[in-house]
């Protein structure tokens, strides 16, 4: 008799109740995103013939400090032509408190740095990036009359990009809670992106033709975070959605 085996259970060894986000998904150039990920080991899962990306920035309290993040992630699977993502690439990713952008560096081996941020969910969302006098990153969503609004959610793995000569490695995320989805709307909202002389996830964006498509809003959620595994013995859980 086969049977299915059972899916891997996943500590989650930091939750959060009470985050506020705002993202936005969107799609850029397919060929751009699979000439950046031929050497990773990826490949940008396609809609439409485009690749499709992730802007998620959260507002949140973790031990009683208040912080802001801000995140760039890729849909990918590690086959190519897969019609389904298996998780997400990050990037590139903002903390606005130092210490924790280094924690995550350092104990993670994730792609955090330092960052001036703003998150508002409103009426009317508002995310900024501020540097050095700059504004990389401004997303600003109109006030909404009504949203559809549904309790969903969303759980997988999040690979990162190799650090020198250690390999891939990879963390489990899962995050819940009502959820706002509305279409972008390009005579009210608004996306503005400029090249920064430190991070070049802008000029990427930029380059290959970043196209917002949909806003997600959840201003009361619940994001649960795994340690770091390095990829080959990692657990196989799978991308779901609540």
């Amino acid at each position: 008799m086969n049977s299915k085996p059972p899916t891997p259970t996943i500590d989650y060894d930091v939750e959060i109740s009470g985050v506020r986000e705002v993202s936005l998904i969107g799609t850029a150039e397919l060929g751009f995103w699979r000439d950046r990920l031929s050497r990773e080991g990826f490949h940008p899962v396609p809609i439409d013939g485009r690749a499709q990306l992730l802007v998620s920035s959260t507002n949140a309290t973790f031990h009683g400090i208040r912080f802001r993040e801000l995140s760039f992630s890729l849909f990918v699977s590690r086959r190519k032509d897969a019609a389904d993502a298996e998780g997400l690439y990050l990037l590139r990713a903002f903390n606005s408190v130092r210490f924790f952008a280094f924690v995550e560096r350092t104990l993670f081996s994730t792609p955090y740095y330092p960052g001036e941020l703003d998150v508002e969910v409103g009426p009317p969302a508002r995310v900024d990036l501020r540097e050095k006098g700059r504004v990389p990153l401004r997303m600003t969503m109109s006030p909404r009359s009504s949203v559809a609004a549904r309790d969903d959610g969303w759980e997988g793995p999040i690979f990162l990009p190799r650090n020198g000569g250690s390999g891939t490695k990879v963390f489990f995320a899962r995050l819940r809670g009502e959820t706002r989805f509305s279409p972008f709307d390009p005579e009210a909202d608004a996306v503005t992106i400029q090249p920064s002389p430190t991070h070049t996830i802008f000029d990427e964006l930029l380059r290959s033709g970043f196209t917002p498509r949909e806003w997600i809003v959840r201003p009361n959620a619940t994001h649960g975070k795994s340690k770091t595994f390095p990829l080959d013995s990692a657990p196989r859980a799978q991308t779901k959605s609540a």
